[in-house]
């Protein structure tokens, strides 16, 4: 460390901190040694950039000018948009089943153990989640139609199972085909909802 400001022997040491120098008194006065420059713009804290945006925010806001118009999604109520998402969960699921059921039919008719195993596996990840999906889009909507299709997929699943079980690959085939008409008939039974609460 430096001695600050007087000659030798009266100096009081100024100990560095980041950069800056604190300063200190001695029998000459107040002085500083070593000190840096204010800091630039560039080197502001973040609650200085806050101040000084703050006043500009709250002029756009007063004027209205640049606001984005409120989310549809924003005005539904939390059970509606509960509902609106199963409703979307359910379109997602469903464009998974075309692709399972392509890969079922390219199996053979025994299915092998490798194959039970992945329909298991494919079922838990694909049918079950759309299952549950379809259950809560049928509660949120209301009406006889959506929970019908939720029975019917229900039926359809427990099929399946047993088809997998058996290892029966055009059986497997055709309760995902079921299941695919079953997903159609619930965007059916929802679309009122849908057209409803855009």
């Amino acid at each position: 460390m430096a001695y600050v400001g007087i000659p030798a022997g009266l100096g009081v040491r100024a100990p560095r901190l980041g950069g800056f120098v604190r300063p200190s008194l001695s029998p000459a006065g107040l002085t500083m040694s070593g000190a840096t420059p204010p800091p630039s713009p560039a080197r502001l804290s973040r609650r200085a950039v806050l101040a000084a945006a703050l006043p500009l925010a709250a002029a756009i806001a007063a004027a209205g000018v640049g606001l984005p118009p409120p989310a549809a999604a924003s005005s539904l109520s939390l059970k509606d948009s509960a509902t609106a998402g199963a409703i979307a969960a359910v379109a997602a699921g469903a464009e998974k089943l075309g692709p399972l059921l392509d890969t079922v039919r390219g199996m053979k008719e025994n299915l092998s153990t490798d194959d039970i195993g992945y329909l298991h596996r494919a079922r838990a990840a694909m049918v079950t989640p759309l299952l549950n999906s379809m259950t809560k889009a049928a509660a949120g909507v209301g009406g006889d139609a959506a929970s019908t299709v939720v029975a019917q997929m229900r039926g359809h699943d427990l099929e399946l199972v047993t088809e997998i079980r058996a290892g029966r690959g055009k059986g497997v085939a055709r309760e995902l085909e079921e299941m695919v008409e079953s997903a159609g008939d619930m965007a059916k039974a929802t679309a009122g909802w849908v057209a409803e609460h855009k």
